[in-house]
This record gives C-alpha cells, structure tokens and sequence, in this order.
C-alpha cells in the first residue's frame, strides 16, 4: 500500500464528524506531529467536536451498576445470557453488545480478571475485539504488502497501550444531590475510551492550537505538581500560559472590586448565557488569573458537566 501523505490527509479529518469549518488539522513535524487549531477566533461555551469513541471500557467497579455498552446507569439491568460479569440497561444494548466485542470476551471474562489486567489493557484489547472478523480477512492481503522493516511481535502486541496511555480519556458521570442544584456536585470516573479526532486536541483564538485539559488544573495544584504529573504520566512538558507565568492557587489570587467589573449582574443559578456573558467581558477586562474569573470558569465547567450523564442522589 502507498504510505499516506500526512499533510495531504490532513484537510477532511474532521469533516462531517460533529465539527465545522472553525477547526483545522495542521502537522507541525516529526516532534509536534498533527494538531488541531482554530481558524478563527471560537466563542466561550462553543462546541468544538462530538464524536463517539473508536472503543471503550467501563471500569470494574462499575459492572454492576452501569450499562457496559453505553455506559448509562442501570435501574433494572439485563444480565448476560452466558456470564455473571457485566449488565446491560435494556435488550437493545444487550443485543448489540452480543453482536460486537461481548462475543469474543464474554468467556474470558473470569481469565481477564485473575491476570489483573488493567483498564487500559483491556481497552487495548478492546480496540481489537470490537472489529468484526471480516475486517481482519479483508486485511489479510495487506500483510505482506510493505517496505518497512518488519517490527517484532512484543511490538506489535504493545502498539495499543502506547497509543492508549497518551490519547485515552476519562469518561465521567456528573452526579448531583437533585435536580434543583448544582452543587455539590461531583464528577465519578466510570470508565476509559478513546476516540480516533478527539485526540488531536493538543484557545480559542486563530492560528492557535486547540488544547485538552489533561487533568490538573492551576487553581488547586501547583506549577512542579502539575508539570511533574504530566510528565510522569504524558511525557511532554507543559508550556501553557498558567505554567509559563507561574499562577497562584486559587485561594491566593487577587479579587476585583465588584464595582470595577464590566459586568456586574448577578449570575442566576444555572444561567448559561450570564455566565458566559461575565467570563468573556472580565477576561478582557481584567489579567488572568484573578478569583472572580477562575470561580466563574469552574462554574461554568460544572454546567457543563450537568449536560452529560446526570446521576441525581435524591430523587
């Protein structure tokens, strides 16, 4: 097969795919490799990319309490005909899921378990399970068909946890005390996946590239806390604005006087629209970082967070 030319497979990437004409995949070379960047300047709430993931595993912990195909929590599970390991929310996702990945994995499941396979390789398999079998003989004649250097089989075998352990993300559930409030509220891991465009996600302004919170966050840890964890566990060094300009924790930032804000209305709870409103009108306004701005960027991630699964505590 003809190697494919990266620069030129570039342009339709993300087309049709939950994005638009605001996103472009550019290649920076060898050490940057493809990344998406804004082509023109992206508003505070926008949806960038919605897609869903190339595979995906639920946690252990959650077998029992979460649908292992969609990932939904169960009220009343359907349980597998043929083992006692997973529970499915309703016959449809029973069905499909006997139809994909379940098929192959279901006897295993015991196995998989005593070998205390962890959740990433068992997403790494999951990204070979979940394919039909007439894609692998559709493929088969392409096996022989290449100029590189063959790579050994313990490679081979470990591709997928390479390219796991950098591109995969957590999939979260949001659960509130009810349904009139937003707080407390807590985000609960249940489960890994990875999707095939989201992972280009290296501002919202053009020519720059789009990045992915990672994880930790400048408000609650520190510049080396950060930097070592991503390190550690990424193995590239952060160079974003909260890093190069060393911020403060959240609890040392500088208040702005209420009455020097340009927006000074008060945010109704569950506003979208005012909370947007008040984050782009002071992070022109003001320098970042400052306490008023940080408090209402973390309010406003928490609505967003009220727009996927929802798991209310009292009902």
């Amino acid at each position: 097969m003809d190697k494919v030319d990266i620069q030129a497979s570039n342009a339709n990437i993300l087309k049709d795919h939950g994005s638009d004409n605001k996103l472009n995949v550019s290649y920076g070379g060898p050490k940057i490799g493809r990344y998406v960047s804004a082509s023109s300047n992206i508003s505070t709430g926008y949806l960038l990319l919605s897609e869903s993931p190339v595979g995906s595993v639920l946690y252990k912990d959650k077998c029992g309490s979460h649908c292992v195909y969609c990932f939904s929590r169960l009220v009343a599970g359907y349980p597998c005909e043929a083992c006692c390991d997973v529970a499915f929310c309703s016959p449809i996702c029973r069905k499909k899921k006997k139809a994909s990945f379940h098929q192959f994995e279901c006897r295993y499941q015991e196995f998989l378990t005593g070998l205390g396979i962890s959740s990433i390789g068992r997403l790494a398999l999951r990204l070979i399970t979940s394919k039909p079998f007439d894609y692998f003989l559709k493929i088969r004649k392409y096996l022989n068909d290449t100029n590189e250097t063959l790579e050994s089989n313990r490679s081979l075998i470990t591709r997928n946890l390479d390219v796991i352990q950098f591109n995969a993300h957590e999939v979260y559930e949001f659960v509130r005390k009810d349904n009139q409030n937003l707080k407390p509220s807590k985000q609960i891991a249940i489960g890994l996946a990875i999707y095939q465009r989201a992972s280009y996600m290296n501002h919202s302004c053009k020519g720059e590239p789009i990045f992915d919170n990672y994880g930790p966050t400048f408000y609650f840890k520190e510049t080396k806390d950060r930097q070592k964890e991503l390190k550690d566990r990424y193995w590239f060094n952060c160079n974003c604005q909260a890093c190069q300009e060393n911020w403060s924790l959240l609890n040392d930032l500088i208040s702005i006087p209420k009455e020097s804000l340009s927006y000074n209305k008060k945010l109704k709870q569950d506003s979208f629209k005012d909370l947007i409103h008040f984050i782009e009108s002071n992070y022109v306004d003001g320098k970042m970082p400052t306490e008023s701005i940080v408090r209402a960027i973390d309010k406003f991630r928490t609505v967003c967070y009220n727009m996927g699964s929802v798991h209310y505590l009292n009902k």
